[in-house]
């Protein structure tokens, strides 16, 4: 029989919002931060051993 066509499209007078391309990926998402600013990122989101993973990305 099908769908019918009240639940397969959206309501009447809206618009579907445009199409927008994906922002560029970064190489490095920290590029340009310092270590004690990552350490401090690492231990305010509770981390386990934020010294070392600041450690790790900083590298």
């Amino acid at each position: 029989m099908g769908t019918p066509a009240s639940v397969a499209s959206d309501p009447p007078g809206r618009t579907a919002p445009a199409a927008r391309g994906r922002k560029r990926a970064s190489a490095n998402i920290f590029q340009g931060v310092g270590l004690p600013e990552l350490r401090s990122l690492f231990q305010n989101g509770g981390a386990e051993r934020p010294e070392e993973r600041a450690r790790l990305v900083w590298r």
